[in-house]
């Protein structure tokens, strides 16, 4: 029982058919379809879904005498042909004005396959006693559940939101024995790919119809970006817009306009209200682009190839061993500023912590100091750097190498994002 903007009672019944597909006669079902003058390549296509449809029961080994199924709808197309199937009952509530009207505008009971919603106003409509059945009563609830979603009185979208959050937690507990996790686990590409496929219809289904309110989206994007920083080993202080672009991801909210966008198109049936797909890209990819410039741990993530629905190389050039992981999830966190470096503790802690690199003793601790002038690390630097200079210099010249490459600085860029070199003379270089 519902109250209206006009404080008047709207009662509604929930009517869900009971094993409604299973009960669907498949020759009554030929002949409604035969009826509506559904083309005749398309039936024949149905009816040879359904005939001589058999079945039998295996039991502790033994199989038992085949017999004929002649009921019964279970495949994709089932919900599409029990509207067929249960259209005459929809037309005799329509007939008889049965449901609810919006001022001269008759709505009727909305439906969905088996799912009927009965509605009447308690001032327009008159209750009629039709047969009694024993002593049990109807009570009103405040409270059901229809397509999915809770139907309240109150709090409604509160408790829709907690049960989407949860069953999507529950979803991704699933998927963990299959490598959907951090630092073990798969590449965070084809992990990312999985929970946008598996994870994340079910934690936005239904969502695009209700009135959404700034805390539920705050509880949404909580879980969205918690587990996108699970997936790529990420620390919590990691900068938002690195954890989306790395991975090509869009946030939750992008996610959930495109479903609400998709749902008022359906409404207006408009082919000029289309939304394209480039234009939300575009759009969601510049905000994020322009959060990354403002960031200071972001100055060595190069922003010229990121975009949504593409993975960052760092991901695309790795396997899914744990090995490959390990070394691209340091990668990651040197290029998003979260990398533990001493430099990086004396800010959390400036009273107690020595920014000197305690293994040289000689200059403090940064990425620059680390990668391109500890001799701790000479050795190890000497074999790969003349790999990578080879490299570049057959790629761009000597020349241009001696000009743009005679600081340490631009030698970090370099091992750390190459992508920030590839404009003007660097234009050769590839990933």
């Amino acid at each position: 029982m519902l109250r209206n903007q006009r404080k008047r009672f709207i009662i509604y019944k929930t009517l869900d058919s009971q094993k409604a597909f299973d009960v669907v006669n498949h020759q009554i079902l030929l002949d409604k379809l035969y009826y509506l003058g559904v083309d005749i390549e398309y039936w024949d296509a149905i009816e040879d879904m359904y005939n001589s449809v058999t079945s039998t029961v295996k039991w502790q080994g033994d199989t038992g005498l085949s017999f004929s199924i002649d009921q019964g709808v279970s495949e994709i197309l089932s919900s599409h042909l029990y509207k067929h199937y249960i259209n005459e009952l929809l037309s005799e509530l329509e007939a008889h004005n049965m449901g609810i009207s919006i001022g001269n505008t008759y709505a009727g009971c909305p439906s969905c396959a088996d799912d009927i919603v009965y509605c009447y106003q308690t001032t327009k409509t008159k209750c009629k006693k039709c047969s009694a059945q024993c002593d049990n009563i109807i009570e009103f609830k405040s409270e059901t559940t229809h397509l999915g979603l809770k139907r309240t009185t109150s709090e409604e979208t509160k408790i829709n939101i907690n049960d989407r959050i949860s069953l999507a937690r529950r979803t991704l507990d699933s998927l963990i024995k299959t490598g959907v996790h951090g630092t073990n686990g798969l590449n965070p590409r084809t992990s990312c790919k999985i929970y946008q496929v598996y994870v994340i219809p079910r934690l936005l289904y239904g969502l695009e119809t209700l009135n959404l309110q700034n805390k539920d989206i705050i509880a949404l994007c909580s879980f969205h970006l918690s587990t996108l920083k699970h997936i790529q080993s990420l620390p919590n202080r990691t900068a938002t817009s690195a954890v989306y672009l790395l991975l090509g991801a869009l946030p939750i909210t992008a996610e959930l306009h495109k479903r609400q966008l998709s749902f008022l198109h359906s409404i207006a049936m408009s082919h000029n209200n289309s939304i394209r797909e480039i234009a939300w890209r575009q759009h969601t990819a510049v905000k994020l682009k322009a959060d990354c410039d403002e960031k200071s741990t972001l100055k060595l993530l190069s922003k010229r190839n990121l975009n949504i629905g593409q993975t960052h190389n760092v991901w695309d050039t790795i396997s899914n061993s744990v090995k490959d992981v390990r070394k691209a999830t340091t990668k990651v966190r040197m290029l998003t500023g979260t990398y533990m470096l001493q430099t990086l503790k004396v800010k959390f802690n400036q009273a107690e912590v020595d920014p000197t690199y305690p293994i040289c003793k000689l200059k403090a601790e940064d990425l620059q100091h680390l990668l391109t002038s500890c001799p701790a690390y000479r050795h190890i630097r000497k074999s790969h750097f003349q790999q990578i200079k080879e490299y570049v210099v057959s790629k761009i010249g000597s020349r241009v190498w001696t000009n743009n490459f005679n600081n340490k600085m631009a030698i970090t860029e370099l091992l750390i994002d190459c992508q920030s070199l590839l404009k003007g003379t660097f234009s050769q270089m590839t990933k």
